[in-house]
């Protein structure tokens, strides 16, 4: 096996640990939908991530934690980002049969980006390695009762009775929103300095 090795490259690089969620999957983007006005933007940063060739899969994975700088992060919630390829194993396994269940040895800096571990990673968890400007994909799944995913924060309904009459269709996008200007930068309504007449 070769000796892992530094790169300059790592002081830039993030590590996501977590593993595929297989009820998930991601096609790459519709490009040439007659229905759908063409992009003509240069970067397709993040296009170009879901089109990614050499037979390289595209994956939802859930990440629990993260190392970046020679930390180690636990998210607050775990979050679904999008991955390529199927990850590296973390930990080195050692070749005897049923060892792997009493010992495993901490990983090398070149797979974690850390430089010290204490006990060791959770059975399972996968590695991908990125730079902290690539483009990515995050989805926060939240579960709950409609009141509390859908009525409450889309129309501050409380459901004690007690509504806030702050929800969108009255005072929203469509009606009081950006649109109208009444907080805009111009109108100087919304407090400041009025960059027209100082």
């Amino acid at each position: 096996m070769p000796r892992p090795r530094d790169s300059i490259l790592d002081v830039s690089a993030i590590y996501l640990f977590g593993r595929i969620v297989d009820d998930l999957t991601i096609r790459p983007p519709i490009s040439n939908d007659p229905g759908r006005p063409p992009r003509r933007g240069d970067n397709n940063f993040l296009a170009r991530q879901l089109n990614i060739t050499d037979g390289i899969e595209i994956h939802l994975a859930r990440i629990y934690l993260f190392s970046f700088e020679g930390g180690l992060f636990d998210l607050s919630r775990p979050a679904i980002y999008l991955v390529h390829g199927t990850g590296m194993d973390i930990e080195e396994i050692p070749d005897v049969p049923g060892l792997d269940l009493i010992s495993r040895s901490p990983a090398s800096p070149s797979t974690t980006g850390i430089g010290s571990q204490s006990g060791s990673f959770a059975r399972s968890l996968k590695v991908w390695a990125y730079d902290k400007s690539d483009f990515t994909i995050r989805i926060d799944a939240t579960t709950g009762t409609f009141e509390q995913t859908l009525l409450g924060p889309e129309t501050g309904f409380d459901p004690r009775g007690f509504g806030t009459g702050s929800g969108r269709s009255s005072g929203g996008r469509s009606s009081g929103g950006r649109s109208s200007g009444s907080f805009g930068r111009s109108s100087g309504a919304a407090g400041g300095r009025n960059w027209d007449t100082d």
